[in-house]
């Protein structure tokens, strides 16, 4: 055997694979990069603009009308609860109120910066107590008077408590400028809210902001009465020079029928 022919011979060198897969590598490595920078850096389109949105406050048709007609009237019998804030001269008052709605009985609770007094309504007329804090909180100078405590407000918070339901339904009735949206009713600057189509819930109306509910009229009646039992005339309100409101100490009881006064001219002395 000669070895002539196999002078140049080389055993076959092992194929390289570092040189494939680090080429590969670097390749995928820059399109990961390229790809994460598009991801972070690209700007999506803007999302279509929302559709319109269709007004749905509209003028009453007539079965809107004889609706809201029929509600206002159901607010004008019965008994309600009135739960929510007057306004008067700026300054807001908490109100929480049961009463007849033909505004001849009624009981609750007024509160006036932090400090709070009974009310009562007796046959239209509106009284309350409190202490000395409760009337500064009105606005009202001078010493509460002495038990039962009672105080015939007169025109002091403007005829705002115990809102007679005349009045502010007949401030809600429906008018060719009056609106309707959704729950929301509308007449001027007054407003209404109508709960399920069936009912008034909640009413604003001359600064008086109030949610309502129906109440019993014999729980109204039975409140009203134990809490007004021997109130008598109430010690009256007075104005200052200035304006202000001050509380007047109530007047005496008259004496009985019959009873002798000391006043006057003296007895004639009988001729003897």
């Amino acid at each position: 055997m000669t070895t002539a022919g196999n002078a140049n011979w080389r055993a076959p060198k092992a194929f390289q694979w570092r040189k494939v897969i680090i080429p590969i590598l670097l390749v995928a490595l820059v399109a990961a990069t390229a790809g994460v920078t598009w991801v972070l850096t690209r700007t999506d389109p803007p999302p279509p603009p929302p559709p319109p949105t269709l007004p749905t406050e509209h003028p009453l048709s007539q079965l809107e009308i004889a609706g809201i007609t029929t509600l206002l009237a159901r607010q004008r019998s019965g008994a309600h609860k009135a739960s929510g804030t007057i306004v008067v001269n700026g300054h807001t008052f908490g109100v929480q109120l049961t009463y007849l709605d033909d505004n001849t009985a009624g009981s609750g609770v007024v509160t006036a910066g932090g400090t709070r007094g009974d009310a009562l309504l007796d046959q239209g007329t509106v009284y309350l107590r409190g202490d000395t804090d409760f009337w500064s909180a009105l606005g009202v100078a001078g010493t509460p008077p002495p038990p039962p405590g009672w105080v015939n407000i007169g025109d002091l918070l403007q005829g705002k408590l115990f809102y007679p339901p005349a009045k502010w339904t007949a401030a809600l009735a429906p008018t060719p400028a009056a609106r309707l949206d959704g729950s929301r009713y509308t007449a001027g600057a007054n407003s209404a809210t109508i709960t399920n189509a069936s009912d008034i819930s909640h009413y604003s109306v001359n600064d008086v902001d109030v949610d309502v509910t129906a109440a019993q009229p014999p729980d109204v009646l039975a409140a009203a009465t134990q809490l007004g039992a021997d109130h008598g005339p109430g010690a009256l309100l007075s104005r200052t020079a200035a304006g202000g409101w001050t509380l007047t100490a109530p007047a005496p009881p008259a004496p009985p029928a019959g009873t002798p006064t000391t006043t006057g001219s003296s007895p004639a002395t009988p001729t003897p």
